[in-house]
C-alpha cells in the first residue's frame, strides 16, 4: 500500500472526515486530499504527528500496509470459535454414541453405558453455550482479520470435511449389511457409532466453516446484545 492508501485507511478507521483530520493536523482539507491521492507529501514533522496519532511506525506508514498490520486476531476469536465447533461436534457425537454404546454393552450395563455417553455430551453443549455467550458479551465488535490465503484454504477444506462425514455415515450401511450375517445387536451399535462419528464431522465442518464469515457472526453478536437489553 502507498502512503496515501495507508493514510486513508487509518483516517476512515478512526471515523474522521478529511475536514476533521485536517483540523487535527492544522492543515487544509485540500492538503489531506493530496496526501491520500499520493499527489502530495507531508513534511517530516507532520509524518511524525500522523504516526503518533494513529499509533503506527513510519516504516509501515510509508512503505508497508497498516491494514495488514492491524488485521490480527487480538481477541482470540479464531481459538474460541474452533473450540466451540469441537465441543458441539463432540457433544453431538456422544449423544448419538449413547444408544450405540448401550447396544454393544451387556444388557445389565446398557443403561449405565447410555448415560456415560449422554451426560458428558449434554454438558459439552451447555458449557460451549455459556462460553460463547460470555465471549459475545466481552467482544460485541468483530473486525475481519483473516487473510485471503486463510479464507481460500478454508473454502477448500470445507468440501473435504463434508465428503468425509457423508462417507462415514454411508459406511454404517455396510456395517448393517454385515450385521445381517453376523451378530446383529453388536453390528447395530457399531453402525450407530459410524453415524455418530459422521454427523460429528459434518457438524464440525459446518461450524468451522462459518467462523470465517465474521460479518454474519458480527450481526448475530449484535442481535444477542439487543435482545439482552430488551429483556433487561
Amino acid at each position: 500500500m502507498s502512503f496515501g492508501e495507508n493514510l486513508r485507511f487509518l483516517r476512515i478507521e478512526a471515523g474522521l472526515t478529511q475536514e476533521q483530520f485536517a483540523e487535527e493536523m492544522d492543515v487544509t482539507r485540500q492538503s489531506v486530499s493530496k496526501w491520500e491521492s499520493d499527489s502530495g507529501f507531508p513534511e517530516m514533522n507532520k509524518l511524525i504527528q500522523i504516526s503518533d496519532r494513529f499509533d503506527c511506525n513510519l516504516d509501515d506508514l510509508l512503505r508497508g500496509s497498516v491494514k495488514e498490520k492491524k488485521q490480527t486476531d487480538t481477541i482470540g476469536y479464531d481459538a474460541h470459535m474452533t473450540r466451540r465447533a469441537r465441543m458441539i461436534a463432540l457433544g453431538v457425537m456422544l449423544c448419538i454414541l449413547a444408544p450405540a454404546g448401550a447396544a454393544i454393552a451387556p444388557q445389565q450395563l446398557d443403561g449405565v453405558v447410555f448415560f456415560l455417553f449422554l451426560i458428558p455430551g449434554v454438558l459439552f453443549f451447555v458449557l460451549s453455550g455459556i462460553w460463547h455467550h460470555q465471549f459475545q458479551e466481552e467482544h460485541p465488535v468483530l473486525i475481519p482479520f483473516y487473510k485471503k490465503e486463510e479464507l481460500s484454504a478454508a473454502q477448500k477444506r470445507y468440501p473435504f470435511l463434508i465428503v468425509c462425514g457423508v462417507g462415514v455415515i454411508l459406511s454404517a450401511l455396510l456395517v448393517w449389511v454385515i450385521g445381517d450375517i453376523w451378530y446383529t445387536v453388536i453390528m447395530d451399535g457399531i453402525g450407530l457409532g459410524f453415524i455418530g462419528l459422521g454427523v460429528g464431522i459434518l457438524v464440525y465442518g459446518r461450524l468451522e466453516h462459518e467462523k470465517y464469515n465474521i460479518e454474519k457472526n458480527q450481526n448475530e453478536f449484535l442481535e444477542m446484545l439487543v435482545l439482552q437489553k430488551v429483556s433487561n
